[in-house]
Parts: C-alpha cells; sequence; structure tokens
C-alpha cells in the first residue's frame, strides 16, 4: 500500500510539476509588424508580423487579427511552433506573413494578438493595450481596389409556409459584400454581411436567409448584395403541391433521379433544396431547382466510398429521401492516448 501511495504522489508531482496548476496566461513581451502602411493599388502587399511571447508552460499558439476600418471581418494568420524562429515554446519569437490583397478596404486597421499556452491560458491584447504597452495597433491601407460581386442565382421560389434559403456568389480575395432585406417578410439570419471563402485569385460568398410564412395573395420581395439583386417569390395561401414519391434509393455507384412536382395551379412557385450541414453534399440537384407549375426537379448522387448515408431533399415545403447503399469498408484505427497528449 505504501508503495502505491509512493507511486501516486510522484505521479501527481510529476503532473503538477509538468505546468498543469499554472494559471498564468502567456506574455506577449513584444509586438510589431512591418510595414506600418500599405498601398495595394498595384499590387498585393505583404505585412510581416512578429511577436516575442513566454509561458511558463510553453506557448501553444497565437492569432494575430487585423480587422477592417468598418469593424467588420478581417484577416490574419494562426502562428504556431512552425513560426517560431528563435528560441524555444517558453521564451520564442514568432514570425508570419500577412498578404493584403488589392481589395483590402481603404482607412486604419486596428490589430489584436491572441496568445494560448499548452494548458489553455489564454493572453490577448486588442489595439488599445499594444498601443498602451508600445506596441503598434494600427495599420494604414491605401490605392484599394473596388470589390465586385456576382450571384450564381438572382431568384428563389418559396411556397405559402416560407422556409430558409441560401444565396452564394464569388468576389475577389478579402472582399465581403454588404447584405440587406428590402422587405419585412424577408430575414438575414446571419450578419449584415457575406461569409466569404476562399483564396488564391477569387473566393466564393454566401448569404442565409429566412422567409415568413404567409395566409394571403402571392409576394415578391428583394435582397441586395453588394449591389446585386435577389429576388424572391412567394406564392399564396391558396396554393397546394404533391409529389410523385417521397423517397429514392442508390447504390453505391450513385446516379441521378428525378421528383415530379404537382401544383393547383400554374402559377404556383416553388424551390428544391439539399438539406445538408456541409457545402460537400454527396447530392446536388442539376436542374429545377425553382419552378413555377408542375415541374421535374433533377439530382444526382456521388459514389459512395463508406457507410451507407441517408440525406432529405426539400421540395415545395416537403421532404424526399435519398438513401444510398454502403461501399467500401471503412478500417478505423485505435490510438492510445496517455494524460499528457496534448492537441
Amino acid at each position: 500500500m505504501k508503495t502505491l501511495l509512493s507511486t501516486i504522489f510522484i505521479f501527481f508531482s510529476a503532473f503538477v510539476a509538468f505546468g498543469q496548476n499554472d494559471t498564468t496566461a502567456p506574455e506577449i513581451k513584444d509586438f510589431s509588424f512591418s510595414p506600418s502602411s500599405i498601398d495595394v493599388s498595384a499590387a498585393p502587399q505583404n505585412v510581416v508580423v512578429t511577436v516575442h511571447a513566454t509561458d511558463a508552460t510553453g506557448v501553444r499558439f497565437m492569432t494575430v487579427f487585423f480587422e477592417t476600418p468598418s469593424g467588420g471581418f478581417g484577416f490574419g494568420p494562426v502562428i504556431d511552433g512552425l513560426h517560431r524562429v528563435s528560441g524555444d515554446e517558453k521564451d520564442g519569437i514568432y514570425s508570419a506573413v500577412v498578404t493584403f490583397p488589392q481589395t483590402a478596404s481603404p482607412g486604419t486597421w486596428t490589430v489584436s494578438v491572441s496568445v494560448s499556452d499548452t494548458i489553455g491560458n489564454n493572453g490577448y491584447l486588442d489595439a488599445a493595450g499594444l498601443v498602451s504597452r508600445g506596441f503598434p495597433g494600427q495599420l494604414q491601407v491605401s490605392g484599394s481596389q473596388p470589390c465586385t460581386f456576382s450571384l450564381n442565382t438572382t431568384a428563389q421560389n418559396f411556397t405559402a409556409s416560407g422556409g430558409s434559403g441560401i444565396i452564394t456568389g464569388t468576389t475577389q480575395v478579402g472582399c465581403y459584400p454588404p447584405v440587406s432585406s428590402n422587405n419585412s417578410f424577408i430575414t438575414i439570419t446571419g450578419a449584415g454581411s457575406g461569409t466569404t471563402f476562399g483564396g488564391g485569385n477569387g473566393s466564393f460568398f454566401s448569404v442565409l436567409y429566412r422567409v415568413g410564412a404567409t395566409s394571403g395573395a402571392a409576394r415578391t420581395g428583394t435582397i441586395t448584395i453588394g449591389g446585386q439583386i435577389f429576388t424572391v417569390n412567394q406564392s399564396s395561401a391558396d396554393c397546394a403541391y404533391s409529389l410523385d414519391s417521397n423517397s429514392q434509393n442508390f447504390p453505391a455507384s450513385g446516379g441521378s433521379g428525378s421528383i415530379n412536382v404537382t401544383t393547383t395551379t400554374s402559377g404556383c412557385g416553388y424551390s428544391a433544396s439539399v438539406v445538408s450541414n456541409s457545402p460537400f453534399s454527396f447530392v446536388a440537384i442539376t436542374d429545377g431547382a425553382s419552378g413555377s407549375g408542375s415541374g421535374t426537379v433533377n439530382f444526382a448522387v456521388t459514389p459512395n466510398p463508406g457507410a451507407a448515408r441517408t440525406i432529405t431533399i426539400a421540395v415545395a415545403g416537403q421532404v424526399f429521401t435519398v438513401n444510398q447503399a454502403a461501399g467500401a469498408t471503412v478500417r478505423r484505427k485505435k490510438f492510445l492516448l496517455s494524460p499528457f497528449n496534448i492537441f
């Protein structure tokens, strides 16, 4: 018993010595970036960021964030051990390059720094905090080129019950489209700007919105996205819809399918969309995503390399289920984790 207690005590001592009792946030000893002003009129410009950070248990990663002059979403690098240019994780100097595109908003960008250690303590300095310690907190940007936005589709139909929709489009790197609803029955469900993804020579954006239910006549509304108009058509409460089937099964090899929609009158509009939280769904609408009057929705199912799967398509306020058989067997490796594994 004594030996067991000794072993437990030694293990606990080693655990504490490892730094698990450390509650102090990492310290930013020095911070700088160069140059302090850039002109992006001729080409994208690089800004070199340097951070000197210390921590008793070791710095895990840090984020340097540049925020736009309007206070909107900006960008910045996540810096980890791969960016350390000298020292070690307990006392090291880190460096990274931030590229500002030609469409970067002109004016004064503010900077903030967040540092986390290996056991979850976090240190943070906003622009005011950086300046109070003698570090730079602002970057001047000039010569910006105007952003342009293109919508992949310009309209969508909804039944009287309403529902949710998504608008996608393309733009340049660093551009975030302003978004506004022009009608009270249409609500932008995210922030008042599009969420932009991608990099390189271009990006794509998405805007989420919701259409309220109606008990009256058909109505039309619009959403303005970066100066582009997206039209929402909603059918009257008198419209009724039916599908020729409510599901379809597919082999692992995938294939194509269709859904026939019947409406009470030719003026009854509807839309079809894949219900998925992922932008990489295995089912895609290929034709008939929006229609008025009776019509057909065509879709494609990609090959399945793994376990059996199911997804749904929302059509005219109704649910159509797509079932796909399993493909190749997926083997999963097992890992033994020690108490000191860090992720």
